[in-house]
């Protein structure tokens, strides 16, 4: 069995526990919308990321849009600072939230996604906003009704499940 889950694999501890894997060498967790594939001891296999300059892109478009902007490497969640309050926290009480202005963001690890987190109606209004440009260079989706995902181009699920082909003996 391989779970695929676009959170952090420390999002899914309680599940993975739950199942008897967590820890477990042998065993792998797809995460990140497919951007990283792991075994459950944490090792990383294969991994898709946006570079810091990718999330200084990202965070332009949102600021000028008036939105909040998390940008995720591992289990830690970077929290920019915006006019508007990320409700991301609200939804992911394992993750390590770190607030940050975005000038003090590390520039020297790599990110896996960037999420906005906020109203459902403030943020339906800004996604028709969105430059159409940015669609052509990254994966711009809603997971939930509060939430747009920011990933690397070509991140799926799917994508990480056939990269991990692989390391499953296929």
């Amino acid at each position: 069995m391989v779970l695929t889950t676009g959170r952090p694999l420390k999002a899914m501890d309680f599940l993975l526990e739950e199942l008897g894997t967590a820890g477990l060498k042998e065993e792998y967790t797809i995460t990140f919308n497919g951007g990283l594939v792991q075994r459950n001891n944490g090792e990383i296999l294969s991994k898709v990321v946006l570079a810091p300059e990718d999330v200084a892109t990202i965070h332009d478009e949102t600021a000028r849009l008036g939105l909040p902007l998390d940008a995720i490497s591992e289990g830690k969640v970077y929290e920019i600072h915006a006019d508007r309050k990320s409700l991301y926290s609200l939804y992911n009480p394992y993750l390590n939230f770190i607030e940050t202005d975005f000038k003090d963001l590390p520039s020297t690890i790599s990110y896996n996604k960037c999420v906005t987190a906020v109203d459902q109606d403030f943020l339906d209004a800004a996604i028709k906003q969105i430059k159409p440009d940015l669609f052509q260079d990254y994966e711009i989706f809603k997971s939930r009704e509060m939430l747009l995902e920011w990933c690397p181009k070509k991140c799926s699920q799917g994508n990480g499940f056939s990269s991990s082909g692989f390391y499953f003996g296929s």
